[in-house]
């Protein structure tokens, strides 16, 4: 019995009697197997149904809508560090995971920046809808983020483009191949991810 092709990301369909990906605007297909094709419905997803998004919400100024695009980029930074580790988060590890992450993503910002960005950004929006503590948004700082006082200021558009110049390095990297560490990590947990969906 032939099963109708399944919507995987903006561009993809998988054909699950051929394991077959294909792009609905190319014509272009990849075996499920592929690296090269994972990789391609990876991409496709995380720009189509997240980061532009995030960048669609910051384009038109200051808004409401800074919290969706922050929460965006926040899922984001937890999330890659899943791929680049090649598993899931321990459930003892997920600040320190973030904190590493948001590190790496934001050039290297202090270390209580990153806590507090974790629990009175990340864990608030999460898990009550509201930021704890001092959260202050604003286009016009000058950093991504930064300390005032007791202020925590964040600049949405600067912090979401950080999060986008980290996903496309991340996938210029994971185009030079499965063999490279990062290519070996992301596919561990694709393939566990996948077999699981």
């Amino acid at each position: 019995m032939v099963t109708d092709p399944l919507i995987v990301s903006d561009k993809y369909l998988w054909h699950e009697d051929s394991d077959e990906f294909k792009n609905i605007i190319t014509k272009e297909s990849f075996s499920g197997s592929s690296f090269e094709g994972k990789v391609n419905v990876f991409e496709d997803r995380m720009q189509g149904w997240f980061l532009q998004v995030a960048r669609k919400e910051i384009a038109n100024g200051p808004s409401t809508a800074d919290y969706v695009a922050l929460s965006i980029g926040l899922a984001y930074i937890e999330g890659i560090e899943q791929y680049r580790r090649g598993r899931e988060t321990p459930r003892n590890k997920s600040g320190k995971w973030f904190r590493e992450s948001a590190r790496r993503i934001l050039k290297g910002v202090s270390g209580e920046i990153t806590s507090r960005l974790w629990k009175e950004l990340r864990n608030g929006l999460f898990h009550t809808g509201f930021t704890i503590g001092f959260v202050y948004l604003s286009h016009g700082y000058k950093e991504i983020v930064e300390l005032n006082g007791e202020r925590l200021q964040i600049n949405p558009n600067k912090f979401v483009n950080a999060v986008i110049e980290d996903f496309n390095k991340y996938i210029t990297e994971l185009r030079k191949g499965q063999e490279g560490e990062i290519g070996r990590q992301f596919l561990k947990l694709w393939d566990k991810r996948w077999e699981e969906s």
